[in-house]
C-alpha cells in the first residue's frame, strides 16, 4: 500500500466518521488517531492487492488530454432534482441565470403537477432541459449527468431549489468569472449558510433572498457542510451523496481560499468569495409542505427540526437581500 493510497484511504474514512460525528461521545481526533493505528497495522500485514480499502478509494489517473469543448458552449450548468416545487423553480432559475449559469437540467421526481408545465418558454429558448424521472430509490440519480454532459460544460453545480449560490467578492461580477480562478482544481466546494423562517408563517410576497434574513452564526458547525461545483475535466464519479464527488488522482476540491476539502463537510467555514444560502425551512407553511413531499435523499423532516432551525437562526444576514430583484443575465 503506497503512502498516497494510505492518505486517500484515511481522508475517505475520516470523512465518513465526521458525517456522524455529532452522535459520538468521544472527540473526533481520538477516533481518527485510533483509526490511523488500525490502518497502519493493516498496512504492515498486507502490502497491496489484499488491501480492499485501498482498492476502493485509490482514484484513477487523469486522462492525458483535457476535454476539447467547442466555442460557444455553456461554461457553467446546474443540475437539480425537484418534487412539487413549481412555485419556487422559476425564481431560482432566473436568479442563477443572472449570475452567469447558462443551462439548467431539471430532474422531476414524480411531481403531482409536472414542473414542465411551467417551464415551456425556458425549454424552448434552450435554457432548461427537462426530464421526468423516478424516485432516487429506483436508481435514477442526478450525478449521472456527469457522464451525459461531460463535454458540454466546463463546470456543473449540483444544488437544490432551496439553495442559492451567492457571490460575495465585490470584484467578481459572475460565477464564470469566479470559477476561472479554479480551473486547475477538481471542484469548488461551497459552504452552506443556513437560514431560518424569519418569522414567516406563510409564503411571503417578496423573493426568497429578500424575505429570509435570519441565519445561523457563520461559523456554526452545520455551515461546514458543502455542495460542489465540479470541474468536468477532473471528476470521474459521484460520491455517496450530492455534497461531494470523486476526482482523478492528484485532483481534489478546494474552497474559495484554495484549501483542500474532502467529503461532505469542510474543516471550517469560508464564505468571503462565495456562499451557498440554504433556505432550509422557508415559512412554516412551506416547511409543512416540504415534510409532506419528502426528500429526494430519503431524509425525514419533523417539526422539531423547524423549531430548532428557528432557535438557531440568531443572526441577521442581509448581504443577499438586494439580489432578490430580477436582474439581467450576467456576461460570462
Amino acid at each position: 500500500m503506497t503512502a498516497y493510497s494510505l492518505a486517500v484511504s484515511m481522508q475517505a474514512l475520516a470523512s465518513r466518521l465526521e458525517v456522524g460525528y455529532s452522535k459520538l461521545e468521544v472527540p473526533y481526533g481520538t477516533v481518527l488517531s485510533a483509526l490511523q493505528n488500525v490502518v497502519t497495522r493493516k498496512q504492515q500485514a498486507s502490502d497491496g492487492a489484499s488491501d480492499i480499502l485501498a482498492e476502493e478509494t485509490l482514484p484513477p489517473k487523469a486522462p492525458a488530454d483535457r476535454i476539447v469543448r467547442h466555442p460557444g458552449q455553456v461554461y457553467v450548468a446546474i443540475c437539480v432534482g425537484v418534487k412539487d416545487q413549481n412555485e419556487d423553480l422559476r425564481e431560482w432559475i432566473q436568479y442563477h441565470q443572472s449570475i452567469g449559469v447558462g443551462k439548467f437540467y431539471i430532474h422531476d421526481d414524480s411531481s403531482s403537477v409536472p414542473a414542465v408545465e411551467g417551464l415551456q418558454d425556458l425549454i424552448q429558448e434552450g435554457l432548461v432541459e427537462y426530464e421526468a424521472v423516478g424516485p432516487v430509490s429506483e436508481g435514477v440519480t442526478r450525478p449521472q449527468l456527469l457522464v451525459y454532459n461531460r463535454a458540454k460544460h466546463q463546470w456543473m453545480a449540483f444544488i437544490d431549489v432551496d439553495e442559492f449560490l451567492v457571490i460575495r467578492n465585490s470584484t467578481v461580477t459572475s460565477l464564470p468569472q469566479l470559477l476561472r480562478e479554479y480551473t486547475d482544481f477538481g471542484g469548488l466546494a461551497v459552504n452552506w449558510q443556513i437560514f431560518g423562517p424569519s418569522g414567516h408563517a406563510v409564503r411571503p410576497e417578496g423573493s426568497t433572498l429578500s424575505s429570509y434574513t435570519s441565519c445561523y452564526p457563520e461559523q456554526d458547525p452545520e455551515n461546514r457542510h458543502v455542495k460542489s461545483i465540479v470541474n468536468m475535466d477532473f471528476v470521474y464519479q459521484p460520491g455517496r451523496d450530492p455534497h461531494h464527488f470523486k476526482f482523478y488522482e492528484g485532483k481534489h476540491a478546494v474552497n474559495s481560499a484554495g484549501e483542500e476539502v474532502f467529503g461532505a463537510r469542510a474543516s471550517g467555514v469560508v464564505t468571503d468569495s462565495i456562499v451557498l444560502n440554504h433556505y432550509v425551512t422557508k415559512s412554516l407553511n412551506q416547511y409543512q409542505q416540504k415534510m409532506q413531499r419528502g426528500s429526494g435523499m430519503g431524509n425525514k423532516k419533523s417539526m422539531e427540526f423547524f423549531q430548532l432551525t428557528q432557535l438557531m437562526a440568531t443572526e441577521n444576514c442581509t448581504y443577499a437581500a438586494h439580489l432578490g430583484e430580477q436582474r439581467q443575465p450576467a456576461v460570462a
